[in-house]
C-alpha cells in the first residue's frame, strides 16, 4: 500500500468528526463539510468506505491516516449519476484494525470532507498478492491462505448478447462462482463505435471524448465488482483494449478510438499513440480513473494494461513494451493498495518486432502472462504439448504464470478441448482462462455451456484439498513407456497426478498402468479421481521410507487424476 508520513499532511487539520450509525459493507457515508457527529461510524476490516462529495469540477484528493499514523491517498471520481453530473466520491478499504481519520481537500485547497471511523477485525482474505514462497499456485491472499487463477477470458460481460442464455451480468458472475470459477478477465473497449447496434453506442467504452468518462458504463463496470465481490470472483481488468486496428477492420478500429486525432483525440495515428509521451499522458488518466473508482475492490485482482496488441493494430513489442513500463511506473504511484499489474500479449508464437521477454523480466510486471490460439493446437494432445511447453518457457522468470485466453470454437461435447487445457495448464503450475462468446471464430469462440462449464468445477473440488498445503512445484512431464504422460505437482505433504492417454488409444478404455513416484518417506493416501465426474474411482493407502512407491492405476479413458496426502 502506498504511504506517505504524517508530516506530509501536517498542514491539514483533522477533526474529530464522523459519522453517525454502523455502516455495512454497501453504505454510503454522505458527509457534509465540518460536520460533527456524536459516534464513530465502524466498519469491517475491508469492508468498502465510500463518501459522496458536494458537487464540482475541481480534482479532490482523500487523506486517510492509519492507526500506526502512516497516510494513504485515494483520489476522487466524478460521479455523473446525479442530476446535475458532477458530484465526486471517494472509495476507500480499509486494510488494519483500529481508528482511521481523514481529510478531503478539493484542488485549491478547500477542504470537503473530515472525519473518522474505526475498523474492527473480520475473515475477510484481503487482497491478492504474489506468494513470495513461490510454487503454485503462486497467489496468495493478505492473510496468507492461496489463491488459484481459474476461469474465463469472458471480455464484455456486460454485453448480454454476447453471454451464455444471454445472463445478465449477475447472473453470469453466480454461474461462474458456482462452477467453481475464481477469475474473471473483462475490457474496457477502447472502439467506441458498436456498428450493430441501433444507436451505435458500445457498451463497454468507458471513455466516449478523451478525459470524459461515461457512467452509465461506469455503472456496469460497478455491477461487476459487486457480483464479484459476492461471489468470490476476482477481475483482472483490461483497461486498454479493442481499438487499435487500421482499415478494413470495424469491429477493433482505430478509427473508432477517440484519441485517433480524426475523431479530435491527441493522438496522429495508433503508433503515436504509444509513443508520444504527451498522449501518454492523457491515457494514463483511463488507469488513474480504473484506480480511484474500482481500486477500493479486493476483487480487483489486477490491471491488465493492454489486450494482445500484436493482434490489435500489429503494434510492435518495441512500442508497447515502453510504454507499459511507463504506465506501470505512473500506476504504482498513484495505486494505494498495489494491485497486480500485467499485459497480455499474444505470446512468442506472434511477435511483430522483438518479443515480450523484456516485459516479463521486468519488475512492473508481477505476472507473467500469454494467450494461445490456432489450428495447430485444435488436437488436445498438441494443446496440452504447447500449453506445457510455453509455462516450462516462461518459468525462468519467477513469477505466477497465468494462460490469459486460450479456446478452440470447433469443440463440441464432451468439451475434451477446454477440460486438456485447464488441466495441462494447472498441473503445469500456471493458471487458466478459457475464452468464452458466441461462435463468430471457429479459432477462438465457443460460449460458456453448462456441459464446458463443468470441468472448471471438477479442477476446482480436486485442487481445494490439496492448495491447503501448498505451496506445490511442477515436475517435468513423464511419458511412460505405453505412451501415457503424466503431469505431477508436489509439495511436502501432498502431491496432484493427471495421466492422459497416448493420442493413439486415445478414447480407448486403458488398462494395467502403473505409475512410479518419488514421495518423502511416511504414510500416503491415495485417491484416484476420475477428471470428467469428479468422483473418486479407488482410494489406497502406501507407505514408503522415502523411496519411489508404484502406484496401480484403475481403468480409465481419456485421462484420469490423483491426489496424494501424507497421513503420518
Amino acid at each position: 500500500m502506498r504511504k506517505v508520513s504524517l508530516a506530509y499532511i501536517s498542514s491539514l487539520l483533522l477533526v474529530t468528526a464522523a459519522l453517525a450509525g454502523c455502516a455495512s459493507k454497501s453504505d454510503v457515508a454522505e458527509q457534509k463539510p465540518a460536520e460533527r457527529v456524536e459516534h464513530v461510524t465502524q466498519y469491517e476490516q475491508y469492508d468498502k468506505v465510500e463518501i459522496a462529495l458536494p458537487p464540482g469540477e475541481a480534482d479532490a484528493t482523500a487523506k486517510f491516516v492509519e492507526p500506526d499514523g502512516d497516510t494513504v491517498v485515494v483520489g476522487a471520481f466524478p460521479d455523473g449519476s446525479d442530476k446535475d453530473g458532477n458530484r465526486r466520491r471517494v472509495r476507500f478499504t480499509p486494510v488494519e484494525v483500529g481508528g482511521y481519520e481523514y481529510t478531503i481537500v478539493e484542488e485549491g485547497g478547500s477542504v470537503l470532507a473530515e472525519g473518522e471511523f474505526r475498523t474492527v477485525a473480520s475473515d475477510h482474505p484481503g487482497f491478492v498478492r504474489v506468494d513470495p514462497d513461490g510454487g503454485f499456485p503462486g497467489l496468495e491472499f493478505d492473510d496468507g491462505s492461496p489463491f488459484m487463477l481459474l476461469g474465463e477470458n469472458r471480455i464484455n460481460i456486460y454485453d448480454p448478447t454476447w453471454n451464455y442464455e444471454k445472463k445478465d451480468i449477475r447472473e453470469y458472475v453466480e454461474y461462474m462462482a458456482d462452477n467453481g470459477m475464481t477469475t474473471l478477465r473483462v475490457f474496457v473497449f477502447s472502439d467506441c463505435e458498436h456498428e450493430e447496434s441501433d444507436d451505435g453506442q458500445q457498451p463497454g467504452c468507458l471513455e466516449p471524448e478523451v478525459g470524459e468518462f461515461d457512467e452509465e458504463v461506469a455503472q456496469r463496470f460497478d455491477e461487476i465488482f459487486e457480483a464479484a465481490e459476492d461471489e468470490g470472483i476476482y477481475v483482472v481488468l483490461v483497461p486498454w483494449a479493442i481499438g487499435f486496428s487500421p482499415e478494413p477492420d470495424t469491429w477493433k478500429s482505430w478509427a473508432d478510438n477517440p484519441y485517433n486525432v480524426e475523431r479530435g483525440g491527441p493522438a496522429e495515428d495508433r503508433f503515436d499513440f504509444f509513443d508520444d509521451p504527451e498522449v501518454r499522458e492523457q491515457a494514463f488518466e483511463r488507469i488513474e480513473y480504473v484506480v480511484d473508482r474500482w481500486g477500493y475492490s479486493p476483487n480487483l485482482l489486477a490491471i491488465d494494461l493492454l489486450n494482445e496488441p500484436e493482434w490489435d493494430g500489429e503494434i510492435a513489442e518495441t512500442a508497447w513494451t515502453p510504454w507499459a513500463r511507463d504506465m506501470a511506473a505512473r500506476l504504482e504511484r498513484i495505486d494505494p493498495y498495489d494491485h497486480l499489474v500485467t499485459v497480455g500479449p499474444v505470446g512468442l508464437h506472434w511477435n511483430v518486432e522483438g518479443d515480450e521477454t523484456k516485459w516479463w523480466a521486468d519488475e512492473a510486471n508481477d505476472l507473467v502472462q500469454w494467450h494461445r490460439y490456432g489450428p495447430d493446437i485444435y488436437n488436445v494432445h498438441d494443446l496440452a504439448a504447447e500449453l506445457t511447453m510455453r509455462v516450462e518457457q516462461t518459468r525462468r522468470y519467477g513469477k505466477p504464470i497465468f494462460c490469459g485466453e486460450f479456446a478452440y470454437g470447433g469443440e463440441g461435447k464432451p468439451y475434451d478441448h477446454t477440460q486438456v487445457g485447464i488441466w495441462s495448464l494447472t498441473m503445469s503450475g500456471a493458471g487458466a482462462l478459457a475464452h468464452s462468446a458466441p461462435q463468430f471464430n471457429v479459432d477462438s469462440d465457443h460460449p460458456m455451456t453448462p456441459q464446458r462449464a463443468r470441468h472448471f468445477a471438477v479442477l476446482d473440488r480436486f485442487m481445494k484439498p490439496l492448495l491447503t498445503r501448498a505451496p506445490l512445484r511442477a515436475d517435468d512431464v513423464v511419458e511412460h513407456p505405453d505412451g501415457t504422460k503424466r503431469w505431477t505437482l508436489r509439495g511436502e505433504r501432498a502431491v496432484a497426478l493427471w495421466l492422459m492417454d497416448d493420442r493413439k488409444s486415445y478414447g480407448e478404455s486403458v488398462t494395467d498402468t502403473t505409475v512410479d513416484l518419488e514421495l518423502p518417506a511416511g504414510r500416503w493416501k491415495v485417491e484416484w479421481v476420475d477428471d470428467v465426474t469428479g468422483e473418486i474411482v479407488h482410494t489406497t493407502t502406501v507407505g514408503t521410507f522415502g523411496e519411489a512407491v508404484e502406484l496401480q492405476v484403475p481403468e480409465f479413458e481419456r485421462h484420469i487424476a490423483a491426489r496424494l496426502w501424507k497421513v503420518a
